[in-house]
């Protein structure tokens, strides 16, 4: 694939400038955030509070209708743009809000993915009407959502842990048709290069605060998290910065460092390499071994894309990787795969197994033995579970471990969860989902020169946020995937168009 020629390429310098018609359209965004912020204090303090459940349902359906009617209206492409900054800034502003004033603001998330999740799915057929693939993938979703519901009549299921967890696994496919209804054009890139170029800065800054002030990090993000040892330093902690985990730092330091990458490669533009490298420096100071494995192979595959055309990119990358390993490897003292592999049952049978493997063995042990359907939702490994239902964890004789008695690692696993919970058919719909996406915008990627750059954005972007599932449920939690999966989504609907835009057209009519 060719690179954008000079007068595509998209300045870091370029005004974002919004016409007069979008003034409006501006408003309306704005007031949509407001109406979701509101909701979200409103549900949040009612329930930190023990507010009786009516009231808290009565104002959530009075401010999520009024949600509803905007979500549904169809929103002029650079709104979204609007949208892109806004799922940013709440993504770090949230936890910081949370510990200092106890407002949970991050939910406003939640509720701007339900609140259009009708709206977006209707118009993502309407402008989308000839995509059979994504026919496909939300046929198979649903009939996924069908066996979640029969798994939950027939299992064990408490209603309201079953309820909890069937609106957590809707978010991912909400905030995927969100960001369906996005015009990726010159105007939505601009914004998205100038958000991935500039978010080094708050998030370098709340690592420097964390390590230089840690007394200062936890009075504005509460205490740590995670106490563990940074493996790749063998020394210090896991860093979180501005955010709530070391794993939501990792996630997007991955997939902001991938589309850096993107850009100095496709675009030719290698001054984007400086940015990409601080944000691989914050993913190893975050200590996560899944996300930065993630961005490693996508890093592979785009080795194996460039091929022949770019050999002398492709030894020295493969040089530097390589090195980059074994340093890593013999440095680094307590960091040994086979101790790895031994939590994981790999090897000395007497090792100890670690806590994501007693939960992967649990979860795949109820798979079979409330086969087919599982044992329901809201029994085992997710948020619906953590929160309301820990029998099934009784049963299974967790309590003789501490970590379950302190509530930790309660929800570190995502596909033993799916297994437990909606049985192996459901899981394989599940994963036939997301691998259809990943094939898909694999195979889209070659429709047009222009197509390259938003194809393999979101194929690397997916690839990471799948890379993640063996130890995070983060594929569906908003505070760290929303504005990946918003990208993946607008990507996807320009590949979808039967004549796709083209970017270096519209440079030039401009």
């Amino acid at each position: 694939m060719k690179p954008y020629p000079a007068q595509h390429r998209v300045q870091p310098h370029a005004a974002l400038s919004l016409p007069r018609r979008g003034r409006t359209s501006v408003v309306s965004t704005a007031v949509t955030f407001g109406l979701a912020m509101l909701l979200a204090m409103v549900m949040g303090l009612a329930l930190a509070g023990g507010a009786l459940l009516p009231v808290v349902v009565l104002v959530g359906g009075v401010v999520g209708f009024g949600l509803m009617l905007l979500g549904t209206r169809p929103w002029p492409q650079h709104v979204f743009g609007a949208l892109t900054v806004g799922v940013t800034v709440v993504m770090l502003l949230a936890p910081s809000a949370l510990h200092v004033t106890g407002v949970p603001v991050g939910y406003a998330l939640e509720v701007l993915i339900f609140s259009m999740l009708v709206g977006a799915l209707v118009q993502a057929r309407r402008n989308m009407p000839d995509d059979h693939a994504l026919l496909g993938v939300l046929l198979m979703f649903a009939l996924y959502l069908v066996l979640s519901g029969l798994s939950s009549i027939a299992g064990r299921s408490h209603w309201l842990a079953a309820v909890w967890q069937f609106q957590y696994n809707m978010k991912w496919i909400g905030m995927f048709l969100i960001g369906a209804l996005i015009v990726w054009d010159l105007r939505f890139e601009r914004v998205l290069l100038r958000v991935v170029g500039l978010a080094w800065i708050p998030l370098a800054a709340g690592v420097v605060v964390e390590w230089a002030a840690p007394s200062v990090h936890v009075m504005l993000i509460g205490p740590p998290t995670d106490s563990a040892v940074n493996p790749f330093l063998g020394t210090l902690w896991r860093f979180r910065g501005p955010v709530l985990h070391s794993g939501y730092l990792a996630l997007i330091c991955a997939a902001l460092a991938w589309v850096c990458l993107l850009v100095a490669v496709i675009q030719r533009r290698w001054l984007w390499l400086l940015p990409s490298t601080v944000y691989i420096a914050l993913l190893v100071l975050s200590g996560q071994r899944q996300e930065s494995f993630g961005l490693f192979m996508a890093a592979i595959g785009l080795l194996l894309w460039l091929g022949r055309r770019y050999w002398w990119l492709v030894l020295m990358a493969g040089a530097v990787l390589i090195a980059a390993g074994v340093v890593t490897y013999t440095a680094v003292n307590d960091y040994k795969v086979p101790d790895v592999a031994a939590q994981w049952g790999l090897g000395d049978p007497l090792h100890p197994l670690s806590e994501r493997a007693i939960l992967t063995q649990g979860g795949v042990q109820l798979g079979g033995q409330y086969f087919p359907l599982g044992a329901g939702l809201g029994t085992y490994g997710g948020a619906g579970a953590q929160k309301f239902d820990l029998s099934l964890f009784d049963d299974l004789g967790f309590g003789r471990y501490s970590w379950f008695r302190q509530g930790k690692f309660l929800v570190d696993v995502y596909w033993p969860s799916v297994i437990a919970e909606s049985g192996w058919f459901a899981a394989l719909l599940l994963m036939s989902c997301f691998l259809m996406l990943l094939v898909v915008l694999l195979r889209r990627r070659n429709r047009g020169q222009d197509l390259g750059f938003s194809a393999l954005t979101a194929a690397g972007l997916l690839g990471i946020l799948l890379s993640n599932t063996p130890s995070s449920a983060a594929i569906t939690d908003p505070r760290g995937s929303f504005l990946l999966w918003l990208i993946i989504g607008a990507a996807w609907r320009r590949s979808a168009r039967g004549s796709s835009p083209n970017l270096v057209a519209e440079a030039k009519s401009k």
